[in-house]
């Protein structure tokens, strides 16, 4: 059982390609070293990072989203034989961890969160792994992520992500894992394999939601370029566009989180929201929402985190979720302190950052357009509070 190990210091070609550099070959083991970490699978091969000994990428504080520091300092990539990740997976044994699910929509109090049950004893926090996105987008040409979740082979990922991730953690921890993208596709398997793992839900109200990606991100010119390539690509008859374009692809996946890619492509055609990062988002909202309702319905229980509770009343949220999760009621109060700092302080959307982005500025053909949206999903108006 081998190897194949690359180093990342390889010839940069362009922003797609990245010539790597072979190193050397090792035992399949290799992979369960510290600082190495699940990237995806691919059809034949599972592929991994591994970052330099000095990052502890469980230090949430200084790191709160795994997915940037797994990006920018990868020192080596790690690339496993299919049949040889499967043989490692099947031996690990993982029964002594457990694991809190946080499913959320963006801007919703959800790396808040990641560092409340950081600062807890024996808590470790998985804050946005990119398994799920590279396996999803970049190692599959798939356009209908819902019904490849439907599929044995999802589920064998799906199965081998979690062990692989839980491993990770010492023996006897819990694990608080933050969910990413495409996440919310593993549920149904998470309650078949794991169905001692407990599922959460933050949220927060449409307009104040997406006025805060607007702040944080919807400026970005890269995302907004993205953004109107793919709606360019949908504006003719058909939707070949998003078949034979990656780009186009992985945008309409990103803010339709892969939900039910007929119905959402009748609905975007019927509402034409404009490529803007406020409307674009509104799509990525009701999409987020409409599968966990679908899951609600098939009798999958989430505990509800709503953002606008937790700012009126901090205290009885955080007992209300430690009393379900058996955590002590003793450490609300180090909870309460924690939730004092900035959760995504030293990234470039920090509250310090943001003070000199610009609000989104609504205007009445805008509005039209993103209540069509919801009403499409059957959710109430844009300034209608939202209860699951």
């Amino acid at each position: 059982k081998n190897v194949y190990t690359t180093l990342s210091n390889g010839v940069y070609i362009n922003k797609n390609t990245l010539l790597l550099i072979h190193h050397h070959f090792a035992p399949a083991e290799y992979v369960l070293r510290k600082n190495v970490f699940l990237l995806g699978v691919e059809d034949d091969v599972a592929k991994f990072v591994e970052l330099d000994s000095d990052i502890d990428l469980f230090n949430i504080r200084k790191y709160p989203i795994f997915y940037m520091i797994q990006t920018f300092c990868t020192k080596r990539m790690i690339i496993l034989p299919l049949k040889d990740f499967y043989d490692l997976v099947d031996s690990i044994d993982t029964s002594d961890r457990n694991v809190v699910w946080l499913f959320h929509t963006l801007r919703c109090g959800s790396t808040v969160w990641s560092q409340v049950f950081a600062a807890l004893p024996k808590w470790k926090v998985i804050s946005e792994a990119q398994c799920m996105i590279y396996t999803l987008l970049q190692c599959r040409n798939i356009l209908n992520i819902s019904e490849f979740a439907k599929t044995e082979e999802f589920e064998k990922i799906v199965v081998a992500t979690i062990k692989m991730h839980m491993f990770l953690a010492p023996k006897g921890h819990s694990i608080f894992w933050k969910t990413i993208r495409f996440d919310e596709h593993m549920i149904p398997i998470i309650r078949k394999h794991f169905p001692s793992h407990k599922l959460l839900f933050a949220y927060r109200d449409c307009a104040p939601c997406s006025s805060s990606f607007y702040k944080s991100f919807g400026r970005d010119p890269s995302l907004m370029n993205n953004v109107a390539h793919t709606c360019k690509e949908l504006s003719g008859d058909n939707d070949d566009g998003l078949h034979r374009n990656a780009i186009a692809r992985s945008t309409w996946l990103f803010f339709t989180n892969g939900y039910n890619t007929e119905f959402c492509l009748k609905v975007f055609k019927k509402c034409k929201p404009y490529p803007n990062g406020f409307e674009f988002f509104v799509l990525s909202w009701v999409t987020k929402l409409a599968l966990i309702s679908e899951f609600q319905k098939e009798g999958i229980n989430f505990h509800l985190l709503k953002y606008e509770d937790l700012q009126k009343d901090p205290v009885s949220v955080i007992q209300t979720l430690f009393t379900h999760l058996g955590v002590s009621s003793e450490l609300i109060g180090l909870a309460r302190e924690t939730m004092k700092q900035d959760s995504q302080a030293g990234t470039f959307f920090s509250q310090e950052s943001k003070k000199s982005n610009r609000d989104w500025l609504r205007t009445p053909d805008s509005d039209m357009r993103c209540n069509a949206l919801l009403r499409e999903f059957n959710l109430p108006s844009l300034d209608s509070a939202t209860v699951l």
